[in-house]
C-alpha cells in the first residue's frame, strides 16, 4: 500500500455494507462533496473524494462505493448506478407480510436477487480493470472484504502492498462480487485457487466485518508511516440506528417474524455498525499515536420507517425516502463541521484535499476509455 509521507495524516475511509441502503451513503456522500464544492474558500468543481484518502476499505455495497471511489468514479454516477440498476438487481424484494412464506417458497432452491443485472452494472462502471492497474493509475489503497464459505476465514482483496500482491490481477468487479455475494441474496461466488491448491467459496463480507471500521484501523496502523497521525472516516447505510424509533420485536417472536424483509440479516448489520465504531473508537484511545475515528451521523427516523429501508427493497417509494434521508444527514454533517471544536471538523480537511485534485477529470474519463 502507497505511503504518504507528504501529508502528516494517513486518512481511510471505511464504508458498511447494507444491500441497496448504500444509495443512502452515496446521497450522503454526493450532498456532503457538493456542499464543500460550492464553498467559496474550497475553489469549485467537482471533488475527487478519493483522493482524499490514502486506503479506503468496503464491505458488501460498501465495496461497491470503496472500488468506484478509489477509481474516481463522480459520485452522481455511483448515485445513478443503485437508481438504474437496484431495481433491476432486486426485482422480487423480500415482503413483510403474509406473502412472506411464498416468497421463500418461490426462492427455495434459487437466491432472490439477479446476479447478471448486478455484473452488468458494475462492468458499466469499472470494465475489467485490476486492483494492480487501479493502484498504479490512481496510488490509492482498496481494501475488499469477502467470506471464504469452505473455511469461514476472512478474504481481502487488497491492493499490491507489503502483504503480497496476490491480489494485483484480481478484478475490481469479481472482488465487488464476492464482497456483496449476501446469503439468501446472491449465489456465493467460485474464486480462484488458492494456498494448497483449494479453490475458493466466496461470499458477503458482511458476514464478519459488516462495519469495517476495525479493519481499517488495522490496516491503517500497519501502512501508515511512522510519523503520521491517523484519520477514519466511518459511514453507515443505517439512518436511525440506536434510535427509539425503530421497530423492536414483540415480546415472543418465532422464525416468522426474523425471515420477514431479511429482518435478521438487517438486525445483525446494523448491531455490527454499532459495535464496531465503539470498540474501534476504545482501541484507538490506548494506542500511541494520534488516532482520530469519526463516525458520519445518521438522519432521525419515524416508527417503522427503517423496515421500508431494507437490504433489497428497490421501489420507487422505498429509494425516494432513502434519498431524502440521506439528504437530513448530510445537512446534520455540514452543521456539525461548522461547529468551532468537535470531531466532525474533519469533513472540511477531507474535502479541501479532494478539492485540490487536479487531475479530476482525467481520471474519470481515462478510466471510462
Amino acid at each position: 500500500m502507497t505511503l504518504s509521507p507528504s501529508r502528516p495524516v494517513f486518512r481511510v475511509l471505511a464504508l458498511d455494507g447494507g444491500g441497496m441502503r448504500g444509495l443512502y451513503t452515496a446521497v450522503l456522500l454526493q450532498r456532503l462533496a457538493a456542499h464543500f464544492a460550492a464553498s467559496p474558500e474550497e475553489g469549485s468543481g467537482p471533488p475527487d473524494l478519493g483522493k482524499a484518502f490514502d486506503l479506503i476499505v468496503g464491505t458488501s455495497t460498501g465495496a461497491i462505493l470503496a472500488a468506484a471511489l478509489a477509481a474516481g468514479r463522480p459520485l452522481e454516477r455511483v448515485v445513478a448506478l443503485y437508481r438504474d440498476a437496484g431495481p433491476l438487481i432486486f426485482p422480487s424484494p423480500s415482503p413483510m407480510g403474509a406473502r412472506n412464506l411464498a416468497w421463500c417458497l418461490r426462492h427455495w432452491r434459487r437466491p432472490s436477487a439477479n446476479v447478471a443485472a448486478l455484473r452488468r452494472a458494475l462492468s458499466g462502471e469499472m470494465g475489467s480493470e485490476t486492483f494492480g492497474e487501479l493502484h498504479a493509475r490512481r496510488g490509492i489503497s482498496l481494501c475488499l472484504t469477502a467470506t471464504d464459505l469452505n473455511t469461514l476465514h476472512q478474504r481481502l482483496f487488497r491492493t499490491p502492498s507489503a502483504a503480497g500482491e496476490e491480489d494485483a490481477q484480481a478484478g475490481l468487479v469479481e472482488a465487488c462480487m464476492a464482497s456483496c455475494a449476501a446469503p439468501i441474496l446472491f449465489p456465493p461466488l467460485a474464486g480462484p485457487a488458492r494456498a494448497l491448491g483449494r479453490g475458493e467459496m466466496l461470499c458477503d463480507g458482511g458476514l464478519w466485518a459488516g462495519n469495517p471500521v476495525l479493519l481499517a484501523l488495522l490496516l491503517a496502523l500497519e501502512t501508515a508511516g511512522p510519523t503520521q497521525d491517523i484519520q477514519v472516516l466511518s459511514a453507515g447505510t443505517s439512518a436511525g440506528v440506536g434510535a427509539p424509533q425503530r421497530s423492536a420485536p414483540p415480546r415472543t417472536v418465532g422464525i416468522g417474524y426474523w425471515i420477514r424483509g431479511l429482518r435478521l440479516m438487517q438486525a445483525s448489520l446494523d448491531a455490527h455498525a454499532v459495535a464496531s465504531t465503539d470498540l474501534t473508537r476504545r482501541i484507538a484511545a490506548h494506542l500511541s499515536r494520534p488516532v482520530q475515528v469519526v463516525r458520519l451521523l445518521d438522519a432521525g427516523i419515524e416508527a417503522g420507517e427503517d423496515l421500508a429501508m431494507r437490504l433489497d427493497n428497490a421501489t420507487p417509494a422505498a429509494l425516494s425516502r432513502m434519498e431524502m434521508l440521506a439528504a437530513q444527514a448530510a445537512r446534520a454533517n455540514i452543521e456539525a463541521s461548522e461547529e468551532p471544536v468537535g470531531a466532525l471538523t474533519l469533513l472540511r480537511e477531507i474535502f479541501a484535499d479532494a478539492l485540490r485534485s487536479e487531475t479530476w477529470h482525467q481520471t474519470w474519463r481515462k478510466a471510462d476509455n
